[in-house]
């Protein structure tokens, strides 16, 4: 946590006014911190240190006595940044969000590991974000993200040419990374079920659970899962929770062409991986009016798939919306940047608008970061090992930051001056800019990313936007609207095909 010198608008005469979590909410781990002049203060650890397989690092002071605070100590913009505090009263916070200042300077803590794990599902519907119970007039929805989950197996096995054997040492090296798998093995269930029947056997299984007040075994949970859904569900559990392995897929054998006015494209998803697993996998085609998606059940070594459309096609991609665990290489994301936390430098550029370039820097780091001075570093500073530093982060556009212009063309976006393109789009208004991340050449570990502005007002932007939380390869805003963001399509080459052809030509893949 960091520490703040100096007092806020609101404050209780013994200096404390709000906290926040710092990343998400794990359960089960409780703490105290020492409040100088007050005493011991309960907390919830999260996200920040790990006990057994849950990530509990950082903290959230969860009070379970009423300090006294100020008026409305969240509602002051306190460099802009007031909108995060949160309000404690009553013995809990009222809001749960991200980011964090230790207004009451803690700096000790104990804590009591009071948490030993159900078997699966406990920990896994615990750390599903699904909303179960919409609002009348409004979908059910998922707030369930696998991306995150398989960039972090990707950055496991990408080096590994058995990947069997990168899985086991994970499992060995980092067992927490069970429960980020283990929320998406409930998502892949909820695909299967369907969005009612998942919900009925997850109220099945809490209310067991209530009700017993013992552990509900994972056998007892599949055989529940099966009385609800009707139908045997044997072959789920079997090859998520038993195989060391993760299906690998490819797509292959694309063939189109048109005739009477109808393009017609055929392909075949095949099985990489050395068992074979049963998979309803979404395939997406992309024409130049649209998307057309279906869903293909590949439970063999390969299935066939075919479209018809009477618009010529652009593009096809396979999991699209990263619905299935798999081994797979991913797209850099902006948002891994918290992966390789302290791990930063921050190169700002001087050859123009230095000053908004090094006031950026120095704010993300001050108020985000919370690191010392000496990961910022103008681009005439920089030397060999900073580049190799796991993540190296770009303020400036190429025009304006010296480092930026050495790896100009290596970032998709690129730049002429004051202007930058994308996709036969130029973007050129001052209020303009752009946030992007490739893998850093100078660590095949690590990342490179440029947070440039067509204005400093507008690398100033940089912050208040968010960016760096983007899960997306880049992100074009203007002012403090988002115009557009997206990832760079030709990562993996396995799950997708481009069409570039003429109209009378058909093409086959090797």
């Amino acid at each position: 946590m960091h520490e703040w010198h100096g007092r806020f608008p609101g404050l209780s005469p013994d200096g404390l006014a709000a906290a926040q979590i710092f990343g998400p909410v794990t359960v089960h781990v409780w703490a105290d911190f020492y409040a100088p002049n007050y005493g011991w203060i309960p907390v919830v650890t999260a996200f920040g240190g790990r006990f057994g397989r849950l990530e509990n690092t950082g903290v959230i002071i969860s009070k379970g006595r009423d300090i006294k605070i100020g008026l409305f100590p969240s509602a002051q913009k306190i460099d802009g940044y007031g909108e995060q505090w949160v309000l404690l009263h009553n013995g809990r916070a009222d809001v749960l969000g991200t980011g964090v200042w230790n207004i009451a300077n803690i700096r000790t803590a104990r804590v009591k590991i009071l948490h030993r794990s159900d078997p699966f599902p406990a920990d896994a519907l615990a750390g599903y974000p699904a909303t179960p119970y919409p609002e009348a007039g409004t979908e059910q929805t998922s707030a369930f993200d696998g991306r995150q989950v398989l960039t972090w197996i990707d950055d496991a096995t990408r080096e590994w040419p058995d990947k069997r054997a990168a899985l086991a040492q994970t499992a060995e090296k980092t067992p927490w990374m069970q429960s980020k798998q283990e929320p998406f093995i409930c998502h892949m269930l909820r695909e299967v079920v369907g969005d009612k029947k998942f919900f009925d056997i997850s109220d099945a299984y809490v209310n067991l659970r209530v009700n017993s007040g013992k552990p509900v075994t994972t056998e007892r949970f599949e055989r529940m899962a099966e009385e609800i859904y009707g139908k045997p569900l044997d072959w789920f559990f079997e090859q998520w929770l038993e195989r060391d392995e993760l299906p690998q897929l490819k797509l292959d054998e694309v063939t189109v062409s048109k005739a009477d006015g109808t393009w017609r494209v055929h392909g075949k998803l095949w099985q990489k991986s050395d068992s074979i697993f049963r998979l309803p996998v979404e395939v997406e085609l992309e024409t130049e009016e649209g998307c057309k998606r279906k869903t293909i059940w590949l439970e063999t070594r390969s299935a066939a798939f075919e479209f018809s459309t009477p618009d010529r096609p652009k593009r096809i991609l396979v999991d699209p919306d990263f619905n299935i665990l798999k081994i797979q290489e991913m797209p850099p994301c902006l948002a891994e940047l918290w992966n390789v936390y302290p791990n930063y430098t921050l190169v700002y550029g001087t050859i123009k608008e230095a000053e908004a370039n090094k006031a950026t820097a120095e704010r993300f780091n001050k108020n985000y970061l919370g690191l010392g001075a000496e990961k910022i570093k103008a681009d005439v500073d920089v030397n060999e090992a900073d580049l190799k530093t796991k993540c190296v982060v770009l303020i400036g556009r190429p025009e304006t930051n010296k480092v930026a212009q050495q790896f100009k063309d290596i970032f998709p976006m690129k730049f002429d001056g004051g202007k930058f393109t994308w996709q036969g789009t130029t973007y050129d208004q001052p209020t303009q800019g752009v946030a992007q991340v490739v893998e850093n050449p100078n660590n095949a570990q690590g990342l490179m990313m440029m947070y440039a502005g067509l204005s400093p007002e507008a690398t100033l932007k940089f912050c208040d936007l968010y960016l760096y939380d983007a899960k997306a390869s880049f992100v074009v805003f203007d002012a403090d609207k988002e115009l557009l963001r997206g990832d760079w399509e030709e990562v993996d080459s396995n799950l997708y095909w481009n069409f570039k052809m003429e109209p009378s030509v058909q093409l086959k893949s090797n």
